[in-house]
């Protein structure tokens, strides 16, 4: 009698656990069906040419998708077959093939069509070099300068992937681009080398070049030397201050001014800086930052309105006295007050 019962105990338990299992089961799949369906992947077919239409084998292309890059691997007929998972916010194309121009295309998310098996064609010109020659102001050739190069086509084309672009620096100071298109539209130059003065936007040195001339013959570009910036950090307690960065210019977006650090003894300089305004500004981990403007001459620096300087033997001292910082809150609202989140 007890064995009896104790096996219809069993047999209740197990037919229970049963019972529950079917149940999750069943909600499982109740869950499966009610799940949101998946985004459609988005298909991309690109190819890429030349100006007689031959497809160029030895292309390669990098997407940049939601801050995303990828490389793609050409198929053997010559096409690019890319997928996303879904349709991109923003998509971003660079193109490029040996001896050819490289290409840039960019669509925003209104601009990307539909997801389509259509073949996009891309067109890379053969490029028109162009060059020239570096020189200091007794037309001596400069050794070791860096050249770069931001170009433009018609807005009617395909823009070419000629920005901030490293030239080739051969002997004598000469330089050349290989990959400008034979329709150059616009270009701008911008130089650097340290032992003179550099360019901190394009435009600095070689102003108003004419890409015909560009092209035709090469183009002399001449580099002065410049006066040396220094100063010294020190914080609310008049002792010195070392790792501040301390960075020229007024704007750091699209421009390439110098930046420093303080020593050990709270010292920074700035070598070969050309003549005009220069605006420093010093920051420091725990201290409110500082911004001053400076004239700078030929072997020496004029006081501005916001600065502090220190003047001998011709030679600029700049001394800038940090202090303590505060915090600032900002607060995010929308049209009607209510907090933005993250």
């Amino acid at each position: 009698m007890i064995a009896t019962r104790a096996y219809s105990l069993y047999l209740g338990f197990a037919w229970g656990a049963i019972t529950v299992l079917a149940m999750v089961a069943s909600s499982n799949v109740f869950a499966q069906e009610k799940a949101e369906p998946q985004a459609a992947a988005w298909n991309f077919v690109f190819r890429v040419v030349d100006y007689d239409e031959v497809v160029l084998k030895n292309a390669t292309i990098k997407t940049e998708v939601n801050e995303k890059s990828d490389i793609h691997q050409q198929l053997p007929n010559g096409d690019f077959r890319i997928t996303f998972d879904s349709k991109p916010k923003h998509l971003s194309l660079h193109c490029e093939s040996d001896g050819k121009t490289p290409i840039n295309v960019t669509w925003r998310e209104n601009e990307i069509r539909e997801s389509s098996e259509e073949v996009f064609v891309v067109t890379l010109p053969t490029p028109k070099p162009i060059g020239g020659r570096i020189e200091d102001e007794d037309g001596a050739p400069i050794e070791g300068a860096t050249v770069y190069v931001l170009a433009s086509r018609d807005r009617r084309l395909l823009p070419p992937a000629i920005r901030d672009y490293p030239c080739q620096i051969e002997a004598q100071g000469r330089w050349s681009c290989p990959v400008t298109p034979p329709d150059l539209w616009d270009i701008s130059i911008r130089l650097e080398h340290p032992d003179y003065i550099s360019d901190a936007t394009y435009g600095g040195t070689v102003r108003d070049v004419s890409t015909g001339w560009l092209q035709a013959s090469p183009h002399v570009a001449v580099m002065r030397k410049g006066t040396t910036v220094s100063g010294k950090v020190t914080g609310p307690d008049g002792k010195p201050v070392f790792n501040v960065a301390v960075l020229q210019g007024r704007s750091r977006f699209g421009t390439h001014y110098p930046e420093t650090e303080t020593d050990k003894d709270g010292n920074f300089a700035f070598t070969n800086c050309a003549e005009g305004k220069m605006v420093l500004t010093v920051l420091a981990k725990d201290l409110a930052p500082e911004l001053i403007e400076i004239d700078v001459v030929e072997d020496f620096v004029e006081p501005g309105p916001l600065s502090v300087v220190e003047l001998a033997n011709c030679c600029s001292d700049v001394d800038v006295e940090l202090t303590l910082g505060k915090t600032l809150t900002i607060k995010v609202v929308d049209t009607e007050g209510n907090p933005v989140p993250k």
